[in-house]
């Protein structure tokens, strides 16, 4: 019998790789998409990324082809308690991602949005019989943290973006438990690779420096940082599903952090034109500091980070 998930927020950075990596798994996967959103496309057949050489070499697969199934469900904004309606056949697993945008990180009405669509996507994964429920966070929610970060320290965000996340955590870890249905976290650090958007630092560096802009100011860059290929984050959410301790929240990164300014002067090295140059400044504020601890989903799911920094950035940037 073929695997089924759901997969919401399907088009989105981290689900589109997701989507693809399922695909290559042999899951029927229901891809949940925010309805005429121009990010569409990219599920289309003819656009995945599982029929890119580079990306199929990268990740080793081999053949012509994939095995799985994508059933596409176009819904207005995040009408997740229709999903039943869509779907005529109990799912193995639901895989949450989708996320209001909002106006900025302290847009007080998509954090609560974010919330209560995660409420509803519980309660829709508890109709299709789901057997585990797999929710999506983000560093937001550990805020500043001086040190390693291990998924059992306080929450402590300063924006209503990680709040939210935070609150996403907990209050579905509490649902799952009351409907009988097994629950596990994944929390994502910064993630690059394919469909990362313009206006973050990787895509608008790498721009100006093949552009050739003199002097490209940044911040003093010697915060921690941690990079994962998206597609990696993409197997690490299967091996959460599939082999995650019910009842887990995991850090979903590489686990080899450096200071930012190792990974912005690499992409000065290979991509630097016509005298382009970057100049560091002061600190950033605030100082988010990343220095993810990995042990735990190494342990339980012997789940391994497995593209380098810079073959990722080389497969998408060229």
């Amino acid at each position: 019998m073929r695997k089924t998930a759901v997969l919401t927020g399907a088009a989105g950075f981290a689900g589109i790789h997701l989507l693809n990596h399922l695909l290559m798994h042999g899951y029927r996967v229901y891809a949940v998409v925010r309805k005429n959103s121009p990010h569409n496309i990219r599920l289309q057949e003819q656009n995945l990324l599982l029929n890119d050489q580079a990306y199929r070499d990268a990740f080793g697969w081999t053949g012509a082809g994939y095995t799985g199934e994508i059933v596409v469900i176009e819904i207005d904004d995040s009408d997740f308690a229709t999903l039943p309606e869509h779907i005529n056949e109990p799912v193995d697993l639901f895989f949450h991602m989708a996320s209001v945008p909002g106006s900025g990180r302290d847009d007080i009405a998509a954090a609560y949005r974010n919330v209560t669509d995660a409420n509803a996507a519980v309660t829709a994964a508890s109709a299709l019989k789901c057997r585990r429920f797999i929710g999506t966070g983000s560093q937001a929610m550990y805020g500043v943290v001086d040190g390693t970060i291990t998924e059992d320290i306080r929450y402590n965000s300063f924006n209503m973006y990680g709040a939210a996340k935070a609150s996403i955590c907990e209050l579905t870890r509490g649902q799952c438990k009351c409907l009988g249905m097994e629950w596990c976290f994944g929390t994502i650090f910064s993630l690059i690779g394919e469909y990362e958007a313009q206006g973050r630092l990787i895509p608008d560096l790498i721009a100006r420096l093949k552009n050739g802009d003199v002097s490209i100011k940044l911040s003093a860059g010697t915060q921690n940082w941690d990079y994962l290929d998206a597609g990696d984050c993409a197997e690490a959410f299967i091996r959460i599903a599939e082999k995650g301790v019910d009842g887990e929240n995991y850090n979903v990164a590489n686990g080899d952090y450096h200071p930012l300014k190792y990974f912005t002067e690499k992409l000065v090295n290979v991509y630097s034109q016509n005298g382009a140059s970057v100049v560091y400044g002061e600190e950033s504020f605030p100082r988010v500091n990343l220095e993810p601890d990995i042990s735990k989903l190494r342990k339980d799911t012997a789940w391994r980070p497995g593209i380098q920094f810079l073959d990722t950035i080389k497969r998408v940037y060229g």
